[in-house]
C-alpha cells in the first residue's frame, strides 16, 4: 500500500484477470505509478510493475502543476481517471499505465521501472 494512494482504473474483480493502476507514495517519498495485473487461473503470472519518480523529480511535478507535492496523487487522478466506462480490459489498464508514463515524460519527469 502507498501513501495518499489513489486508485486511477481497474478491470472488473469478477473477471479472471484483475489488473489495476494506482498512484501514491512510497516510503522514501518517491512518486510510484503502479500496475498490478493477477490471474485467478494463472497466479505465477501475477506481476506488478512499478515506475519510480525520486521525491525531488515529484516535487517539480508537482511545480509544474502548480500543486503541493501531497497533491500530486490527486492530480494525477484527476488527469487519468476515466468514469465513462462501466468497465475495462486488462489491455485498457496497460494502456492508462503507459498513458500516465507518457504524461510524467511530458512534464519533464523522468522515472524508473522496478519490475
Amino acid at each position: 500500500m502507498l501513501a495518499l494512494e489513489k486508485l486511477i482504473a481497474e478491470t472488473h474483480d469478477d473477471f479472471d484477470v484483475y489488473s489495476s493502476v494506482v498512484v501514491g507514495f512510497d516510503d522514501a517519498k518517491n512518486l510510484v505509478v503502479e500496475l498490478e495485473r493477477s490471474d485467478s487461473n494463472r497466479p505465477r503470472h501475477n506481476r506488478k510493475n512499478r515506475a519510480v519518480v525520486n521525491a525531488e523529480e515529484a516535487l517539480l511535478l508537482a511545480k509544474r502543476l502548480n500543486r503541493r507535492l501531497v497533491e500530486l496523487p490527486q492530480a494525477l487522478s484527476e488527469e487519468f481517471v476515466d468514469t465513462e466506462y462501466d468497465f475495462l480490459t486488462p489491455d485498457d489498464i496497460q494502456t492508462v499505465f503507459r498513458e500516465m508514463l507518457d504524461y510524467i515524460l511530458e512534464l519533464g519527469g523522468h522515472y524508473v521501472i522496478d519490475r
